[in-house]
């Protein structure tokens, strides 16, 4: 993991726009662990021009990308409508091209997605049991956390939180 990312560098992936307070918190969560918590993601600083290559330009000012993971796959917020980063739809953006789209209704969606500990590969969740995968060494910390941060729990069919954000939202423009 990329240790520590200050906030300063991380609220530059927002502009002037103001911080999530839910990414705000995942920081610190992030920044006082020091252990994988979700399969290799990470809250990163990601430059605009990373998106190039994913999106349709005019798409571009509508992104705010936040996270990675070891596939160096990149997840942002998408603020398409008139509406607070808070509020916006999370996007997954396959550094394969393959997948890629909107991935939960809301960042309270998403963290319960990051709890089930694996990458969508290519858009989708493995089918397997919670018991039969091996966890990052922070999932557990993590699950806590989101547990007593936000009441949430991990997503129990994490494909039919996908599917159904993908039917709320319109197709994001991809450039592939």
């Amino acid at each position: 993991m990329t240790f520590p990312l200050n906030i300063d560098q991380f609220s530059a992936n927002f502009g002037t726009n103001p911080l999530p307070a839910v990414l705000e918190a995942l920081l610190a969560f992030q920044n006082s662990n020091r252990e994988w918590y979700s399969w290799g993601f990470e809250l990163d600083s990601i430059p605009r021009k990373a998106l190039n290559v994913h999106v349709k330009e005019e798409v571009i000012p509508q992104l705010f990308a936040f996270g990675r993971d070891r596939n160096y796959s990149i997840y942002a917020l998408w603020c398409y409508q008139d509406v607070p980063l808070e509020k916006a739809p999370v996007v997954y953006l396959n550094s394969e091209g393959e997948g890629s789209g909107v991935l939960a209704n809301d960042l309270s969606e998403f963290l319960m997605l990051l709890a089930c500990d694996e990458e969508p590969r290519f858009g989708v969740y493995s089918q397997e049991i919670d018991d039969e995968i091996e966890h990052s060494i922070g999932n557990q910390a993590f699950r806590t956390w989101i547990d007593q941060q936000y009441h949430l729990r991990v997503a129990a069919q994490p494909n039919e939180i996908v599917q159904n954000a993908r039917l709320q939202h319109p197709a994001l423009p991809l450039a592939y």
